[in-house]
Order: structure tokens, then sequence, then C-alpha cells
């Protein structure tokens, strides 16, 4: 049948038509939205994940695609929130994982990064984002706290501050 007389099915819609309403769907609205991560509209691809989401209700990968944009801008709470809920069906799904590691390292939780990129690199060894990210997170660990090889911890000083009674110490 020629393309002209074919009867367009319920969930299409004609550009042509009179509507002039863009198509919307989702992997249109996914492949938007990486044009403006790309281009550095982190706000404008926020926007296309959510409408991707409010089509396919948990979408992970809108979900973890809009926890990066998040991650951009500095909301590390929302990013958490996103890597997190794209994890509650599949706890293996490894973007979900490395999404996850990255909003607690963007937060300062270098100890619970360090536990998902391990998760991550458990399960995708041949993934080099993960391998990075330990690294990272141990650095900023080590950075810290310290080496533990090179901190030497030492009594010196006047100590009696410690052996006073409570109500004597002043804050």
């Amino acid at each position: 049948m020629p393309l002209s007389k074919r009867k367009p099915k319920d969930d299409e819609q004609s550009v042509a038509s009179d509507s002039k309403q863009p198509i919307k769907n989702v992997p249109a609205l996914m492949g938007e939205g990486e044009k403006f991560f790309r281009d550095q509209l982190y706000d404008k691809a926020i926007q296309c994940y959510t409408e991707a989401l409010e089509l396919s209700e948990g979408n992970i990968n809108a979900l973890v695609e809009r926890s990066a944009c998040y991650l951009k801008i500095g909301k590390n709470d929302l990013a958490l929130t996103d890597a997190e809920e794209s994890l509650k069906e599949n706890k293996e799904f490894t973007k979900g994982l490395y999404q996850k590691a990255e909003a607690l390292y963007a937060m300062g939780e270098f100890e619970l990064a360090l536990v998902f990129y391990h998760r991550g690199k458990k399960l995708r060894g041949d993934v080099r984002e993960f391998q990075l990210g330990i690294n990272k997170a141990q650095e900023a660990i080590d950075n810290c706290v310290g080496d533990p090889t090179t901190v030497k911890l030492e009594i010196k000083g006047d100590l009696s501050y410690f052996d006073r009674p409570d109500e004597v110490r002043f804050y």
C-alpha cells in the first residue's frame, strides 16, 4: 500500500497534520535530552527527560540521564533520588549504580560512593569509569583522613582539658 494511502496508527501523529504539535514519544524526547545535555543546556534536558518519564513512568534510562543533568547543575540530592529510583527494580543496573556513586561522591559521601563504584566494578569490570571512580573516591578519602602509612598520632601539649569535670568545660 502506498504511504499516502496508509492509515496512521492510533499512537502516531502526522508531521504534516494541522495541529502543529511536535511528535512526543519517549525515544524522541530522550534524543532531544541527549542533545541538550551535550550542548550543556541542562535545564532543557531535564525537561525532556521529565516529559519522557511522564510518558513512560519508571524509565530507568530517563532517570539516569536526568540524574546526570541534576549533578551538572549542583542538585545532588535530586540526582541521588533519581539514581536510587533507577535501581528499585534491578539492584544490578550498572548505569544506575554508577550514577548513584557519582551523586554520593558529589555530596561528599566518599566512603559510600566507593562502595557503589566497587559494586559496579564487580558486575562490569570492563567499564573503565568504575575503576576511575574507585581511584578518585579513595584519593578523596585519603585527602580527608590522611594516608594511614604516613599519619602518626603523637601525645604532646597540654591535655589537662580532658581531665576536667563536665560542668567546668567551656565549649
